[in-house]
Order: structure tokens, then sequence, then C-alpha cells
């Protein structure tokens, strides 16, 4: 097993890269991990994945809540493909399929029900080091080079995306069981990442990067970008 060099990607909350597997002379008996090997981007003998590491160890500094935030949307990543996404693919959901979900976060369990922004009374320190002894590990089915995202999305993609959130939703329409499933172990809702989720200092930032955001697009969409409406959008959310 190698990196393929120029694919590491260092960023503060986790790193990935592509990984190149050399295969045995059979693929088959190499294959005992899950991953569907003539569905991964692979030549003979050689076999193409890609991997997600979050160690929480090595996460920047921030409040408590804001941890706990992270490594909760960590957990949930990790858990939809072990639990969820095979589900998903045998109702016909194209998918990168896991070979590897290694999530060490049991720390979390101790906090599951602490509203945000509240910090427990506990030994100095004692929580922040629970939370940070462990991570996820991930290695996914690799997408073929073709497969690339820009941003903004140009409209091909943004209709593929579309398709696929369709395709999605349309996979667990009215399955209660499923949809009770997730809702206990992935997010209570959709659209977790709300503002209450944010944090203060995001807040904080929200009209600045609101104005770098109108100066790098507004000539993409004039007419929608420079309404008065849509300029004044963050100080007036801010304002709530």
């Amino acid at each position: 097993v190698e990196v393929v060099e120029g694919t590491e990607r260092r960023w503060p909350q986790s790193h990935s890269a592509k990984l190149r597997v050399h295969l045995g002379d059979s693929v088959g008996e190499q294959s005992d991990a899950g991953v569907d090997s003539d569905a991964s981007p692979r030549s003979e003998g050689v076999l193409d994945l890609f991997l997600k590491k979050v160690v929480a160890r090595h996460l920047p500094e921030k409040p408590l809540h804001a941890l706990r935030r992270d490594l909760h949307s960590n957990r949930v990543e990790a858990r939809f493909y072990r639990e969820f996404a095979p589900i998903l693919a045998e109702r016909g959901l194209r998918l990168l399929q896991a070979a590897l979900v290694d999530e060490r976060l049991a720390a979390l369990d101790d906090f599951e029900t602490v509203a945000e922004g509240v910090e427990l009374a506990t030994e100095d320190g004692k929580q922040e080091r629970e939370l940070r002894t462990g991570g996820i590990m991930l290695v996914l089915e690799c997408a073929e080079d073709s497969y690339v995202q820009a941003s903004p999305l140009d409209t091909d993609q943004l209709r593929c995306t579309l398709r696929m959130l369709a395709q999605l939703h349309s996979c667990t329409w009215e399955d209660g069981k499923l949809l009770k499933a997730a809702a206990e172990r992935l997010n209570r809702q959709a659209g977790y990442w709300t503002l209450q989720h944010r944090g203060a200092k995001e807040m904080e930032h929200m009209e600045r990067d609101w104005s770098a955001y109108l100066a790098a697009f507004s000539e993409a969409a004039p007419d929608l970008l420079r309404r008065p409406e849509i300029v004044a959008l963050a100080s007036r959310t801010c304002r709530r």
C-alpha cells in the first residue's frame, strides 16, 4: 500500500489521501474488506482507495462545545457509511462503499445530552482530555479522476447534485423504521449545521465573509446578488 503522491490533504480538521493498493495474484482474496473491486478505479493488480483520518488530539484548540460538535459530525459520517450506506446501496443509490470504518469516539456518549454552549462542571481539563482520545478512519472506494467538484458548482454539477439528493430521499421515502434509526444514530433532523451550531465566532465573521462572497460572485448573478435585501442578508441575520 502506498500514498499516491500529490493527493495528500492536511486540513486542520482532517487528513486525506488516495491510497494505491498493489494486489496479489487473486483479487478476490484481497477483497474481503467489502469493497467491490470491479466498481473501484483500478488497473490489473492495482486498486485505488480513498483514506480520511480524523485524530481528535490533533484538532485545533476550540471551546468544548465546538469540539463536541465537530467530533459528533465526524461520528455521524462514520456511522452513515457503516450502518446506512449498505442499505441505501441495496436500494439502488450509487454510493462509494466503505472498505473500513474505524470510529473511536465513545467519549461523546457522556455528553450527548449537553446543550450547545454549556460546559460541564468537571475536573479541570478532564472533559477535553476524554474527547481528544479518539478519532475516526474511513477507507472508501475512490471516485474516478473524472469526478470533480467546482466551487461554485457549474450548471451540470448542480443538476447532478439535485438528482443525487432526490434519489437519496426517494430511497427512504415513508420508511419510518429506517428514518427513526437515522434520527437516533445520525442527526435528529436534516440540516444540522444551522446557525445555532455554527458558534459565536462564525457569527462575528458573518458580515465580513458575506461581503467577500458578494465581491467575488456578484458578477455571476448581478440581478440577484446586488438586490438590497440580499446585500443586507448577513447583517439582518446577525441582528436576530
